[in-house]
């Protein structure tokens, strides 16, 4: 098990119930997660408005598209209030107000881009925001689920032992355990020992020879 990401499962479930059960005594108090914490939380759930009143306007995904300080980015950076609710946001259209100082066509492009939707958001003043996890079947928080999320697209470390068992010549298998561990005498590691050598690859003449290069990157090693 990876330790560090099984913490970070973990740490979510502080804001999800901040969201789901706010009478608990700590709710209101600083929560005891980092920034990478909270991006992954909010990556991982998404709002149905009510009355805007508890989902912040440019942290949170309220708008189904992600959070808006993702979507703007450049509006983000210059906006004048960045930690206020959808509800006082929307109120009298202060969110407009809060980016009123454009500088750029991105800017304005971005503020159009998000306008045009944001003036179509109609909130539900009788209904709380609801918050539903994108990762389960039930939308219920899970930690097996985060730490699972956490491994999308990722590959398994490979094993060095294993090739051992590989079906080719033993100066074949150890030719391939040296470059594993980095211990081919490329010029990068003649360097390192002071050896008299020529920095650049000898099959390419580029780029400078190190195992990486040698064995997989070289134009040649391609062909």
């Amino acid at each position: 098990m990876d330790l560090e990401r099984f913490g970070r499962a973990l740490h979510l479930r502080w804001p999800w119930l901040q969201w789901t059960d706010p009478d608990r005594p700590w709710v209101g108090s600083e929560l005891p997660c980092d920034q990478a914490d909270l991006i992954l939380f909010r990556a991982c759930t998404t709002i149905s408005l009510g009355n805007g009143e508890k989902a912040l306007f440019w942290h949170d995904n309220w708008s189904g598209k992600g959070p808006l300080k993702l979507i703007a980015p450049e509006l983000f950076k210059i906006a004048s209030r960045k930690n206020r609710t959808v509800h006082e946001e929307l109120s009298n259209e202060s969110w407009i107000r809060a980016v009123s100082s454009l500088r750029s066509m991105h800017q304005l492009g971005e503020f159009v881009s998000i306008w045009e939707w944001i003036s179509q958001t109609t909130l539900l003043p009788t209904n709380e925001d609801h918050i539903s996890w994108n990762l389960t079947t039930n939308g219920a928080y899970s930690s097996a689920s985060v730490y699972g999320a956490q491994f999308y697209g990722s590959h398994p470390r490979f094993n060095p032992p294993k090739v051992w068992s590989a079906h080719a010549k033993p100066k074949c298998k150890f030719f391939a355990w040296l470059s594993l561990h980095g211990r081919i005498l490329t010029a990068d590691r003649l360097a390192l020992r002071g050896w008299p050598h020529d920095p650049r690859c000898q099959l390419c003449l580029q780029e400078p020879e190190t195992a990486s290069h040698l064995c997989k990157d070289c134009p040649f090693c391609k062909h």
